[in-house]
């Protein structure tokens, strides 16, 4: 009679002693700043530690001395001298370099996560190799990323407009006290669906990324084939799966709170001193906003510096992005016996609790 597979949570010290293997016996940087490239594209450091930059209120500044102005003399709104058309252009150019920026992410990050999957199942840390490797099968699964990611908005933006659309129904004709009552209490019923849908898909993209990649990492099957069998999979051990996302939900809270404070406390080490650095600059020339190509070179210092910060934060973390890869793998190789042929047989493991037939001390 074969073993039970071992659950989400047994696999948890195998991806541990995986993760020391491959980062720390023995140490290499080279292996650190290549898995901190994968998980740039991969995005498996989401979460952990995002920065918002709030675009100060430049309008006010000519109009009130007693503002921020008042610290530079001299200076002048730099964009007063835009016109409707020149921000029109400017916001259109935004949008566009910000749908190409993220459909290059996407594609990148479709074919590095293959990467990532070889270099932890089969240790082979190189990128160009990996990338000419695996780029057909990542431009399968980026395509699938698409659809998948155009279904989710598009259900998620119908639920928004049909409460949205009954709201603003229901406010015609109302007073205003119960106009905004009846699109309040629309929006606030709309939240708990809108989180359903995204839940979701975040638990069918969980699924999809972990275990269908590897199946179509090893074997010559179609996307369509692959979320197939994984679907299979699941239905007949609903219960393991079950436990593995939440594990993942709970491991993945964790290692959000570690990224998240160490980012930040970085971040304060680095922006302080920028700061107080503007500040002198700022009194010392206060024309300096209003030379656009001094502007220029400001946001372009600003932008390398943001690549040179997160490539150092992601080099640092790159242990954690071993160690889930690692448990996603340890926890499907024995269900799937073409993985389990691949990586290394995990150390035996060691059971949560008092051994077996051992009286609990009291």
């Amino acid at each position: 009679m074969p073993s039970k597979p071992p659950s989400a949570v047994d696999v948890i010290s195998s991806a541990i002693h995986t993760t020391q293997q491959l980062m720390f016996r023995p140490f290499r940087f080279s292996r650190w700043w290549r898995v901190a490239v994968i998980a740039i594209f991969t995005g498996e450091l989401g979460g952990s530690g995002g920065f918002n930059f709030n675009i100060p209120d430049l309008s006010g500044l000519r109009r009130d001395r007693t503002g921020p102005q008042k610290f530079l003399p001299g200076a002048d709104n730099p964009f007063s001298q835009f016109d409707a058309t020149t921000w029109a252009l400017i916001i259109t150019v935004l949008v566009v370099g910000i749908l190409t920026l993220l459909l290059v992410h996407i594609y990148i990050g479709s074919v590095m996560r293959f990467v990532q999957f070889d270099a932890v199942a089969r240790q082979r840390f190189r990128l160009r190799e990996g990338w000419r490797t695996w780029h057909r099968h990542g431009v399968r699964f980026f395509g699938f990323h698409l659809l998948f990611s155009l279904i989710a908005f598009l259900i998620i933006g119908l639920i928004a407009g049909v409460f949205l659309g009954a709201g603003f129904a229901l406010s015609r004709g109302s007073g205003d006290t119960k106009s905004f009552g009846a699109f309040l209490a629309l929006f606030l019923l709309m939240i708990p669906f809108v989180l359903v849908v995204a839940v979701v898909a975040q638990v069918l993209w969980v699924l999809a990324k972990d275990f269908a990649l590897p199946i179509m990492a090893l074997e010559p099957v179609t996307v369509r084939e692959a979320l197939g069998r994984v679907k299979h999979a699941v239905m007949s051990a609903k219960g393991d799966y079950a436990v593995y996302i939440l594990m993942k939900i709970v491991l993945s809270i964790g290692s959000a709170i570690v990224v998240g404070i160490a980012s930040f406390l970085l971040l304060i080490v680095v922006i302080v001193p920028l700061v107080i650095g503007g500040v002198f600059a700022g009194v010392a020339w206060p024309t300096l906003l209003t030379n656009p190509f001094m502007l220029a070179l400001i946001i372009t210092a600003a932008i390398v510096l943001l690549i040179v910060v997160s490539f150092a934060l992601a080099t640092v973390f790159s242990p954690i992005v071993i160690f889930f890869q690692s448990y996603v793998l340890h926890f499907y190789a024995p269900r799937y016996p073409l993985l389990q042929q691949l990586i290394p047989s995990p150390p035996p493991i060691v059971p949560l609790g008092p051994p077996p037939g051992t009286a609990p001390a009291f």
